[in-house]
């Protein structure tokens, strides 16, 4: 028997979903991705699943294979996210969720733009979501005809993203060492989230050996030192130092200039330890000759 079906589509009815972010941090300053989960608990009291459980999992088949014993689904589901604060500039379109089973949830990734100006803080949004689900269950007959019909859904969610700094690693200070010595770089968080797996390199520049090292994690206010082979010839030396670490979901990776300063040394460094010894020397010598002076008097009163 030939099936006779019909979409019937009802006004617009609020929804029951829920959102929330998965990843709700924005960097300042940079575009970043936003990740909206949005979950999905039907209200069980249209009384669809009462029929739907009398119905044959054939005949469900035969009428629409988004309708199943379990309840509805949501179907076709779209989110648009948006802005009311013009220092964030949404910069995706609106994003499928898909289809949603009951008590499932679905996930869904948003660009987003953190102009010049923007200060850390929270920061609201409103996520506008649009789809359909099965509204009516109507059968005829002994081998029954099904004909479903569908209502549009609709309800709009309110979020709130936080504008941080994240990490900011910065060269601090610049480095300074005989030829051939050891130099250090320190690399100091001046951000407020954690910098992870931070690792530093020099690749490929004149008079400098190609090295690297792992920093590890590296918190807020924190720093480490990153120890390179100074060049054997003295001078300055514009140094690019790649940084490379991991924030949320993302591996950065920056440029740090540096001023390398190779010094030979100079003569009056090498005199220092000879003037200190002279001078303990000369210390106590003096020592040694009052006391035997003062020996010598005794015995002449005596």
């Amino acid at each position: 028997m030939l099936l006779a079906l019909f979409l019937l589509v009802l006004p617009a009815i609020a929804a029951p979903f829920s959102a929330s972010l998965v990843q709700g941090e924005l960097e300042q300053g940079r575009q970043n991705t936003l990740l909206v989960e949005v979950s999905y608990q039907p209200d069980n009291g249209s009384g669809l699943d009462g029929v739907l459980a009398g119905l044959r999992k054939t005949d469900l088949d035969r009428g629409d294979r988004w309708a199943d014993k379990s309840g509805q689904y949501a179907l076709f589901l779209v989110g648009e996210l948006s802005s009311g604060d013009d220092r964030l500039t949404i910069i995706s379109a609106p994003q499928p969720f898909g289809t949603i089973r009951p008590m499932n949830s679905s996930r869904a990734g948003f660009d987003v733009r953190v102009e010049e100006g923007a200060g850390v803080g929270l920061y609201p949004l409103q996520l506008h979501l649009q789809g359909k689900r099965l509204a009516k269950v109507t059968t005829e007959g002994g081998e029954p005809q099904v004909y479903l019909s569908y209502e549009n859904i609709s309800q709009i969610i309110s979020l709130e993203a936080s504008v941080v700094l994240g990490p900011r690693i910065e060269a601090e200070g610049s480095s300074s060492a005989r030829p051939g010595g050891q130099m250090e770089v320190v690399m100091v968080n001046r951000g407020d989230r954690v910098a992870s797996g931070v690792t530093a390199s020099i690749d490929t520049q004149p008079q400098f050996r190609r090295t690297s090292a792992d920093l590890g994690d590296i918190d807020p206010g924190r720093s480490e030192r990153f120890q390179f082979t100074a060049p054997k010839v003295a001078g300055d030396y514009p140094l690019a130092i790649r940084v490379s670490y991991i924030f949320g979901e993302s591996e950065r990776s920056q440029d740090l200039a540096v001023i390398a300063q190779v010094r030979e040394g100079d003569s009056w460094e090498y005199l220092v330890p000879l003037a200190v010894a002279a001078a303990s020397f000369l210390v106590i010598l003096g020592g040694a000759r009052m006391l035997s002076r003062g020996r010598g008097f005794r015995r002449r009163r005596w």
